[in-house]
């Protein structure tokens, strides 16, 4: 299933009989144990994925200035000097992409199940242009917004082969995440948004995807497990970096004032607790009980009574609660009425009550772009959870480096969408960016593991060549530790001297023989590291 991803560009060989130790070798004390021959590594094939790197950095930059918005943050200096870095970026990724990808003689994009299902709610608003109620909002939303996140998505899914980028594009969410956090905080301490009738609620310094304290709360819930996930594998301070942005999105998620993102939060601390019990039975219950006392703490007053217009629309005194079950109640009606072609992507608004969107990102697409709208959003969500489950269930109890880092990924991204899912029925957040860069990480870590466990499934190596190394993904080394060869084993010997001589004639008749030349699966593949010497029979002296 790994050769659909990855084609190389011309095949290449494990091994080759070689003269007595020259250049890059297995072990340079090869020929010491028990007369085998030396093996030299040859895989000199290109891969073509390296050519993405290009794009792979420009994407990366556009999620840097999407969290950021440099421009929002010094409005005088890009009055100055008007460089629009998001067109820059969003243009320049998709521009090396695409090039890389037609000079290698491939589609323009891998076209995995997710992407599909995002490319018909792409199609669908152009094919339903026509019959929108407004044509002009149904451009917008289609060309400024959505075409935008569908050509990110498809090139994140094209490049995110590797956990470490998968890793950088998590610290950068992460990190910037954790400043938007920090600086809501302080501008809610000094008493900005503390207005006891939440008419005035949180927003954040910078607009966009952020200009709103539902999608803030939206923001926090979803990158608190990527943080919980940077802050098992990171070392050294690093750790209190991370640890310090789970406790800003804690914070900060709690100042909002949001009643989805509350029980969004809720739901990830839920699944954490639940998915890493199978690890760890202890320490995961103490960890929820230091949560859960320090969210009773600082949870700000009236924060309660918020959360009971949940179950109680009619006690909230803003009538914010009342207006969203009333919008509820027009989206059925708007649905039922257009249960095929809908009214228009984005055009929900014009029909809502007091122009309101319809808070409830299922039933806005439903009624936007219909049923099959509807449907094509619920696959690429829900997609990503059958192959995590999986990825999950083969690693819980791994004690591989490789196979622990899969199982944490695997268990945070299923934590964020899980986020996104109890969010998204507060918030009309279909065509914005937040469950799409989580979605992007899921496929690339099936890839990954699909990949990783064909190439240990495929290659069976020479039986002399009995110890490999799983070192870093990312560099390429993706061996798995095997068991002692055939010639490694211990012989018994036997009292007749004849069978004794006929043993070892056969011995030597093995390791004459050449190893088959094996295909190798299109990965790139560096040499592993020098394995530790074993107390092999015969006795070695360099043993």
């Amino acid at each position: 299933m790994a050769g659909a991803f990855f084609k190389p560009k011309k095949t290449a060989t494990l091994f080759q009989d070689a003269p007595p130790p020259s250049g890059l070798t297995w072990r340079a004390n090869e020929s010491d144990f028990g007369g085998a021959l030396v093996r030299e590594k040859l895989l000199h094939f290109d891969l073509k994925q390296n050519s993405y790197r290009l794009a792979f950095v420009f994407a990366w930059l556009f999620t840097l200035v999407l969290y950021v918005r440099p421009q929002e943050l010094f409005p005088h200096l890009f009055a100055a000097y008007p460089i629009q870095l998001p067109m820059l970026f969003a243009t320049a990724a998709p521009v090396a992409f695409f090039a890389a990808r037609a000079l290698g003689g491939e589609r323009l994009f891998l076209w995995t199940k997710e992407l599909q299902m995002a490319f018909v709610i792409l199609a669908l608003a152009i094919l339903f242009y026509p019959l929108s109620i407004d044509k002009a909002v149904t451009w917008k939303e289609w060309n400024e917004n959505y075409l935008r996140v569908f050509l990110i998505f498809g090139i994140l899914i094209g490049t995110l082969y590797s956990r470490a980028r998968i890793y950088w594009m998590m610290r950068v969410t992460v990190l910037s995440g954790a400043w938007i956090a920090f600086d809501s905080i302080q501008r809610y301490r000094a008493g900005e948004f503390n207005d006891p009738k939440m008419i005035n609620r949180m927003v954040a310094s910078v607009g966009g995807m952020f200009g709103n304290p539902n999608d803030l709360a939206t923001t926090f819930g979803m990158l608190l497990p990527l943080a919980v996930v940077l802050l098992i594998v990171s070392r050294s301070y690093a750790k209190l970096l991370y640890a310090l942005c789970i406790v800003l999105f804690l914070g900060a998620t709690i100042v909002t004032f949001s009643r989805g993102g509350f029980l969004a939060l809720a739901a990830v601390v839920g699944v954490l607790l639940w998915k890493f019990r199978k690890r760890h039975r202890a320490i995961p219950w103490v960890a929820g009980a230091m949560l859960g006392g320090v969210l009773l703490l600082a949870t700000p007053g009236g924060f309660g009574d918020r959360l009971w217009t949940i179950i109680k629309p009619d006690a909230d005194s803003t009538g914010s609660a009342q207006e969203r079950r009333d919008n509820l109640k027009r989206g059925v009606v708007i649905f039922l009425r257009h249960p095929v072609f809908g009214i228009g992507m984005g055009t929900f608004y014009v029909m809502g009550i007091r122009g309101r969107r319809a808070h409830n990102s299922y039933l806005e697409i439903a009624t936007d772009l219909g049923v099959l709208g509807l449907l094509a959003y619920l696959v690429l969500i829900f997609k990503p959870l059958k192959a995590l489950w999986k990825i999950e269930a083969e690693t819980v109890g791994a004690r591989d480096p490789q196979d622990f880092e899969n199982y944490l990924l695997s268990v945070a991204l299923q934590a964020a969408l899980v986020a996104y899912y109890v969010n998204s029925f507060f918030a009309s957040i279909q065509y914005m960016w937040f469950v799409y860069f989580p979605i992007a990480y899921a496929v690339g870590l099936r890839r990954i593991y699909e990949r990783e466990q064909a190439i240990r499934t495929q290659i069976d190596a020479p039986a002399h060549l009995a110890d490999f190394h799983v070192g870093e993904e990312d560099k390429g080394t993706l061996w798995k530790a095997r068991p002692l060869g055939r010639l490694f084993q211990p012989t018994v010997r036997q009292p007749d001297s004849a069978t004794t001589n006929q043993q070892d004639g056969e011995t030597e008749q093995a390791a004459s023989v050449p190893a088959p030349r094996l295909a190798v699966s299109p990965v790139a593949v560096q040499p592993p590291t020098p394995a530790t010497h074993r107390q092999l029979p015969p006795p070695s002296t360099n043993g």
